[in-house]
């Protein structure tokens, strides 16, 4: 068996995971799939927003971790009266999950436990708008 040590010495830069997510609510409303792109974060650039951050810390972490599709576009803050990225993301999604992957958990598995225990509680509730 390697020696781990001897593994991440190979390791030229650690690669940071990203995954595809169907948020289900947009995709009813729109008729068609709405996928956004996420890349976790590493450790200091999580440490840099939340040292700025104000109370909107989630969302902070969250724009800075979606790669797809661009919530800073001009066109798309207009079409929905938003006047900042933040905002933005307060009236197209209505919870937030830490996506930052900072406290050794995965976010994704987060957000989909999450609506899983929803729908376990209450099925009407789980096919609310999120």
């Amino acid at each position: 068996m390697p020696d781990v040590l001897d593994l991440l010495m190979g390791l030229d830069k650690a690669r940071l995971p990203e995954k595809k997510v169907k948020i289900k609510r947009l995709s009813k409303e729109c008729g068609e799939p709405v996928v956004f792109s996420l890349r976790a974060l590493p450790y200091n650039r999580v440490a840099e927003i939340k040292e700025a951050s104000s109370e909107d810390m989630a969302i902070d972490i969250l724009l800075a971790g979606v790669t797809a599709p661009n919530l800073r576009d001009k066109a798309l803050l207009e079409k929905h009266h938003a006047p900042t990225p933040a905002e933005l993301v307060k009236s197209l999604l209505l919870h937030v999950v830490d996506v930052s992957g900072s406290e050794c958990r995965e976010p994704v598995e987060d957000f989909e436990k999450i609506n899983e225990e929803l729908a376990k509680f209450s099925p009407v509730l789980a096919e609310r708008p999120q």
